[in-house]
């Protein structure tokens, strides 16, 4: 999920010019332009169909109002394009995955010159893949997929919502619903600040065999497998780390409590409790997050009723967290998101 990038460099002089640029508040990646022949268009879709996206129009011109400058959808029934208004370094349009096709976004200036172009394309997925949140924490994306979802009672277990058409990977938030049975509560959830993606949240709160369906825009896309077991289901806890090597001192690294059951399948949904040293540490969580400092090796525990492992890691100071933490979410976008991701935007340009 990266962002949407159009640069366009006018002509002046000796051949540089100012750098137009396009983005979408789905990732952040910068690009900067010279000349004219250097025109480049990074714009990643396909967009998930019913995705909200919020459009930006900068330069690396501080001079540069944009008065009298807009952004032109060729095709709103498939990309609508509303509400394109001037902050004060920068162009913002609201815009919508409507329906499946392509349309052409385009900058116009104040004199009606195009200024760039990029093609968006919308697609509705046909299948879905849920990862859990933890593993891509620890950056163990390989490890990440899970085909069925496995909560001890009681738990909470979160999972990255990925879609897919034909393999390939569509972008935006906003779309997921889910239906699920008595016992199970679903809480669909976005994050936003770069990292706009699409979560769902599992609450269980009795053993059971059952099922969730998942639906894009209204349209049912996949159906994960959940089994909710007691807590007597686990027999194994194991801590699993970052690695230290290569870390430099100051650097924050994570270690995950793990719990196993009897057949070595991984159950979700698990707090533990934390020593540090055979000092027990505020707070339940999965997690736990530690300043690296080579020259201070501690013992760190994690405890789930009678099961529990050590490691040792080398930490200055640390915290108990969980994977349901996802940071800037919510179950609804707000105008203090967009506020947010604007004011990133001016300050990057600024720094130019």
């Amino acid at each position: 999920m990266r962002w949407i990038s159009l640069v366009f460099a006018a002509v002046v002089g000796t051949g540089c010019g100012e750098t137009i640029t396009l983005t979408d508040d789905l990732d952040i990646t910068w690009d900067f332009g010279l000349t004219l022949a250097s025109f480049e268009d990074e714009l990643h879709t396909p967009y998930v169909k019913g995705a909200d996206v919020q459009l930006w129009v900068s330069s690396d011109d501080d001079e540069q109002t944009f008065v009298g400058w807009t952004i032109v959808s060729s095709d709103h029934g498939v990309f609508s394009l509303d509400r394109v208004e001037r902050t004060q370094y920068n162009l913002r349009g609201n815009g919508k995955a409507v329906a499946e096709g392509t349309s052409i976004l385009t900058i116009h200036d104040e004199h009606g010159d195009e200024r760039g172009r990029a093609v968006v394309e919308v697609l509705a997925p046909d299948r879905v893949q849920v990862e859990h949140h933890a593993y891509l924490i620890m950056r163990r994306d390989d490890e990440a997929r899970v085909d069925d979802a496995r909560i001890v009672e009681g738990g909470t277990s979160t999972y990255l919502v990925r879609y897919f058409r034909d393999n390939r990977e569509l972008h935006g938030n906003g779309v997921l619903t889910a239906t699920s049975p008595d016992g199970i509560r679903l809480e669909p959830r976005r994050t936003f600040l770069f990292e706009n993606r699409e979560w769902l949240s599992i609450h269980a709160s009795e053993p059971m065999s059952t099922s969730v369906e998942l639906f894009a825009d209204g349209t049912s896309v996949g159906v994960v497998p959940v089994e909710v077991v007691a807590e007597s289901a686990i027999e194994d806890v194991v801590l699993i780390p970052q690695t230290e090597r290569g870390a430099d001192a100051t650097d924050w690294l994570v270690v995950l409590a793990q719990a196993y059951d009897g057949d070595g399948r991984r159950l979700f949904g698990v707090d533990y409790q934390w020593e540090v040293d055979g000092v027990m540490q505020i707070g339940d969580g999965d997690l736990f997050r530690y300043e690296f400092d080579p020259d201070q090796p501690r013992e760190l525990t994690a405890r789930r009723g009678t099961h529990s492992d050590t490691i040792t890691v080398h930490s200055a100071g640390g915290s108990v967290d969980s994977s349901n933490d996802l940071g800037c979410s919510s179950s609804a976008p707000t105008g203090g998101v967009a506020l947010i991701a604007g004011l990133a935007l001016v300050l990057r340009r600024r720094r130019r």
